[in-house]
């Protein structure tokens, strides 16, 4: 894993440091006065007014991209305050669409009329998010889809996430290309059957680096046949999306073929450079072709980490591409970006928790924990440049765990405004409680 040079980070540290010194009074005075106050979520048994994100509808505005980031997956906290804002978007500003860094094919395969809303959770998305403040989004998923406004849901990473919703996939394949040829449609099925159970071995790597050209082939001609056959199709299927998403897994399986051979070709450098710009470059064609192609029109929702959403990630001292950057260069106009940081607590590691300490002087989080309000919002995008707006323009030390694993969380150099268009502040988070199926 490409990490920051020690000496980058201490150099990085002192100057932040200094600087803060210099100027922290005038941009605490200002953050307590232009932050936003909001609540954690409302009690279970009490309908939410929302009052407290009414702000949302101003500094938001009419765009239709909202990112959701997170400086780590597995965060109590996380799961309850991005439901709420998810059903706020949702019921008071005309989001549609939830689109998850998980599966472009088990996000929509996912049945939540028939499945219980665990049961949703565990066949669509990774399991790094199958804990108890997780578990109410996937119920008001459920939920909606008997109301006249159904929240739909979408995934855009080019990985399986879910080994359950996985296997349905060959007979979807074959579903949608037998309306056509029967024949086709039978050696789809019998090599994506095959595919989907080696791909999720242990060896796996392995595996897509052997059959990389055999793989790479078959996904690409399929990938073609779809997308050159898709308004027949569509039309044999009486207009159904079937065919789209078909394309776009066919495709994704190319990406995460690449993806997997990339891992561990440099013992050096895990290949972020290689094998984050596959992921994030995917990733972002996904959710274009989302935006533009399956729900044009429609007001999206993005939940994912804070690396991928970042707009300019190469500007930081992690010095790789991410979706966030191909997004912002598409949809500058039509996005708003919200990065989501702690200031301690505990976190869930590879065999126990592990703690997060209160940042220090000099950083961002310590900044705004400074601020004295938590959970609190503070909006970068409609500012300008002032003496008390100085810190968000110019280099500042953070901490973020999205790429280092479950186990740590790693310094990152950043200018707030350059990556995000707002900022949302929790100052004590705490692992979840996992569920099982």
């Amino acid at each position: 894993m490409t990490r920051p040079a020690p000496a980058l980070v201490t150099v990085a540290l002192l100057a932040s440091t200094l600087a803060v010194h210099a100027q922290d009074s005038r941009w605490i005075v200002w953050l307590r006065g232009n932050h936003h106050a909001i609540r954690q979520a409302a009690p279970s048994a009490l309908p939410d007014d929302f009052a407290d994100l009414q702000f949302l509808k101003t500094v938001i505005g009419d765009r239709r991209i909202v990112q959701l980031g997170e400086s780590h997956h597995s965060v109590a906290e996380y799961g309850a305050i991005k439901t709420r804002l998810i059903k706020f978007l949702h019921q008071q500003m005309g989001f549609d669409v939830l689109a998850f860094e998980s599966s472009i094919y088990e996000c929509y395969a996912v049945d939540f009329r028939q499945m219980t809303a665990s049961d949703a959770l565990f066949a669509s998305i990774f399991r790094v998010w199958a804990f108890e403040d997780v578990v109410p989004l996937f119920q008001y998923l459920k939920d909606s889809q008997e109301t006249a406004r159904p929240l739909s849901f979408a995934g855009f990473d080019p990985q399986i996430s879910s080994a359950t919703g996985a296997q349905s996939r060959p007979a979807f394949f074959a579903r949608v290309i037998g309306a056509l040829d029967p024949e086709y449609a039978r050696e789809v099925a019998q090599f994506d059957a095959q595919f989907v159970e080696r791909i999720q071995r242990s060896d796996g790597p392995t595996y897509a680096r052997d059959e990389e050209e055999r793989l790479v082939a078959f996904y690409t001609q399929l990938s073609t046949y779809l997308e050159q056959h898709r308004e027949r199709l569509q039309a044999v299927l009486d207009g159904d999306t079937a065919p789209m998403i078909a394309q776009r897994a066919a495709w994704s399986s190319v990406k995460l073929v690449q993806l997997l051979r990339s891992y561990g070709q440099n013992p050096d450098d895990t290949s972020l450079q290689g094998h984050m710009a596959i992921r994030d470059n995917a990733m972002a064609d996904n959710l274009t072709f989302l935006a533009n192609d399956l729900y044009p029109g429609k007001k999206i929702i993005v939940w994912a980490a804070n690396i991928h959403v970042r707009h300019a990630n190469e500007q930081t001292t992690w010095e790789f591409p991410t979706m966030g950057g191909w997004l912002q260069k598409r949809f500058r106009d039509e996005l708003y970006t919200i990065g989501l940081y702690p200031n301690r607590g505990t976190l869930p590691g590879v065999r126990s928790v592990f703690t997060i300490d209160p940042a220090e002087p000099g950083t961002m989080e310590r900044l705004l924990s400074d601020a004295g309000s938590s959970p609190m919002f503070v909006d970068l995008l409609n500012q300008t440049r002032t003496e008390d707006t100085r810190w968000m323009y110019e280099p500042m030390l953070s901490r973020d765990g999205s790429i280092s694993g479950p186990q740590a969380m790693l310094p990152v150099l950043i200018v707030p405004r350059d990556q995000y268009d707002g900022l949302l502040f929790i100052d004590r988070v705490s692992a979840p409680r996992f569920i099982n199926r």
